[in-house]
């Protein structure tokens, strides 16, 4: 039985850069804080500063992490605008997958 996120992990923010679901420099927004904002680099990464400090993170949770002190899936945690609203970077992965069908 295959589930929602059944072959999801595997998607990274890179693969999403290679087949311009995203773009380099989409703004991520915090879920807790939508003050609070990261970017895409042109290598799929997050930038994201902490205490005045620019920082890269290889992924959503990493980066999640650094701004509540908690573990979480930053999947969820980062969303971006499509269409003048917040979406989970979650959904992204799902649109790959689709198109890779």
């Amino acid at each position: 039985m295959e589930t929602k996120t059944s072959g999801l992990t595997e998607i990274t923010l890179k693969m999403l850069l290679d087949e311009s679901i995203i773009e380099k420099g989409t703004v991520l927004y915090s879920n807790t804080n939508p003050i609070k904002t990261a970017k895409i680099n042109s290598e799929g990464c997050i930038e994201l500063n902490i205490d005045g400090s620019p920082k890269i993170f290889p992924f959503p949770s990493g980066a999640a992490r650094a701004v509540v002190n908690l573990s979480v899936n930053g999947w969820i945690f980062w969303r971006i605008k499509i269409n003048n609203e917040l979406k989970e970077i979650s959904e992204l992965r799902q649109l790959y997958k689709e198109r890779k069908k």
